[in-house]
């Protein structure tokens, strides 16, 4: 849609480690969709061959509208 801006959201590892910069790539990403108004995005994950656990949550806390339970 041309009047709608879309993110595409690129995670190629979900590996334990780096969770600093993991933790930054999300909140400066989603911080720049913010400041753009961006209310679309797709998330890539073509080729991320999974990982840790957690990462999950991390990624869900910036999308979920409402509080959510993670099992």
């Amino acid at each position: 849609m041309e009047e709608e801006q879309v993110a595409v959201l690129k995670i190629s590892s979900f590996a334990k480690g780096w969770e600093n910069r993991y933790r930054s790539f999300l909140r400066r990403s989603f911080s720049q969709m913010k400041k753009e108004d961006i209310k679309s995005v797709i998330i890539d994950i073509r080729g991320n061959k999974g990982g840790y656990i957690i990462r999950g949550p991390e990624l869900l806390g910036y999308l979920a509208k409402e509080d959510y339970q993670y099992a």
